[in-house]
Parts: C-alpha cells; structure tokens; sequence
C-alpha cells in the first residue's frame, strides 16, 4: 500500500458550528466508512462559534483501554472579548449535549459528536492583555471524528 502526497499539508480550522442533539433528525452514512450527513429537523440549521482565527486545534490522540483503542477527541479556540451577552452564550452552551461541525481551509469538514456521543463544551473566562473565553469542546469515541459531506 502506497500513501500519496497530502494535498492539504497546512490545513487551518477557519469556522466552527455546532447544532444542539434535539436539532438534529438524523445523521446517515456517507459515501464511505468515514463520511456522515447531518439532516436538521425543520428549521433548524448550524450556528456559527466565532473565535479568533488562528486560535482553533483539534487533535484525537489513541488511548488504549480493555475494549481496544478510544480517541480523546479535543478541540480548542479562543473567542475575544467579554460581555454581558457572552457570558450568557457560553452559560447556554456550556456541558449541554452538543454536535460539532469543523470546517478547515481546503473547505472539508470535520463531525464531532453524535446524537448518542455528543459532544460538549466548556468556557474558562480569561481576563489579562488577551481578554475572553477560551473555549474547549471534548469528546471520547472508539471511532476518529468522521468527515461531513
């Protein structure tokens, strides 16, 4: 087996969106193994996480355990500043049960979470020179994040 060059070597995370579980009718296989589609109950659709560009990483290290391999899937972003409104954001996002759509500059996209294993985040308020929430999301599966057609 041959492994050609990777046309996308610099790859950045330039958004982020998630949607609520309830929001979500159903997420289906895709056109392989590791592809899902996402389709929204009626007017419902993703919501955009604004943060700092150049702040967002991801990464899904293996931990072996007795049942095989489960990747820590974790994703981590800065949003700048801090308001009223922010706080009330974040308070309505935080620990609930929560799928993520990560987009990256070559334009494909990342799922994290699902209806059963969701993802969730969490916000840790930073006040210094670099005011805001650095906002981190995890999640743990036997599986890697699947990509999103």
């Amino acid at each position: 087996m041959s492994f050609p060059k990777n046309q996308n070597l610099a790859q950045t995370i330039v958004k982020l969106f998630y949607a609520f579980t309830y929001e979500i009718d159903s997420i289906s296989n895709g056109s392989t193994s590791k592809h899902k589609t996402v389709s929204f109950n009626d007017g419902k659709a993703w919501k955009e996480i604004y943060f700092t560009p150049g702040s967002a990483n991801y990464s899904e290290p293996p931990k072996k355990n007795d049942a095989g391999i489960i990747y820590n899937q974790k994703l981590t972003a800065f949003h700048p500043g801090e308001d009223e409104n922010n706080v009330i954001d974040f308070s309505n996002l935080e620990n609930r049960p929560l799928i993520i759509k990560v987009l990256y500059s070559s334009g494909q996209m990342k799922l994290v979470g699902n209806k059963i294993n969701y993802a969730e985040l969490s916000d840790a308020l930073n006040i210094n020179q670099k005011t805001g929430h650095a906002i981190t999301i995890l999640r743990e599966d036997y599986n890697k994040a699947f990509w999103l057609e």
